[in-house]
């Protein structure tokens, strides 16, 4: 149960990059029928562009403090 939170925010976060990635690729190859759909840290801009960096930074500061939590210990 230790770094739970930190997991499913991390697994979170890289579903939503990977499910735009494969949309956008999906979409440039006449696959899919969504019109509009921008490429992760790739667009000219706007609101979800700092939406991506706010989430890569979420994901870097879980990185940072992995270590930080005190790990149980273990009875001999």
């Amino acid at each position: 149960m230790v770094h739970s939170y930190g997991r499913l925010l991390t697994i979170g976060l890289a579903t939503t990059f990977s499910v735009q990635f494969i949309l956008s690729i999906l979409i440039n190859l006449g696959l899919s029928g969504v019109p509009t759909a921008a490429m992760p840290f790739m667009s000219f801009g706007g609101f979800h562009i700092l939406l991506e960096m706010t989430a890569v930074g979420l994901l870097l500061s879980i990185y940072r403090r992995r270590n930080t939590v005190d790990q149980p210990m273990a009875y001999s």
